[in-house]
């Protein structure tokens, strides 16, 4: 960091020449990593999600080391018994890889588009905080999904 003191403020400038810059810049880039790293991990399911999302800390940037990675993972409403045993394989697996790219505890939200819908319909805060904070991986859009379950 560079400072710079203009009449009553300090301006920091980053310095990119400093031997620590390529750490820093790592370090800066881990949420943006891990949203990636899930994505790609979702896009090789075989049972594919009506929407994936991140919501809470990590939505909104203020993710630390003892936070949850809260997880928003919509599926269809018809899964067959085989489709469901391998819905839950994946969701496992996708649990298991977080925990071990961040050292934090993942916490999927896993339900059925009729699910959502109930929550819609029931007024839950919890659908306010989609609505506010999640941040779509794959699927549709947590809005356009709320918007097409509400009555």
């Amino acid at each position: 960091m560079r400072a710079e003191r203009r009449s009553n403020a300090v301006f920091y400038s980053v310095n990119r020449e400093h031997l620590a810059w390529p750490a820093v810049e790592v370090l800066v880039g881990l949420r943006r990593e891990l949203l990636s790293r899930i994505t790609e991990h979702v896009r090789t399911w075989p049972v594919p999600a009506q929407t994936v999302a991140v919501f809470g800390s990590l939505a909104r940037g203020e993710g630390g080391t003892d936070s949850d990675v809260d997880l928003l993972l919509v599926h269809d409403d018809d899964l067959t018994d085989e489709r469901s045993r391998s819905w839950e394989e994946q969701v496992d697996s996708l649990v298991t890889a977080i925990e071990a790219w961040t050292g934090n505890r993942a916490q999927p939200y896993d339900v059925s588009l009729g699910e959502v819908r109930a929550h819609v319909d029931a007024g839950e805060p919890l659908v306010q905080s989609w609505r506010r904070d999640a941040v779509t991986l794959a699927g549709r859009e947590v809005s356009a999904l709320l918007r097409s379950v509400s009555r």
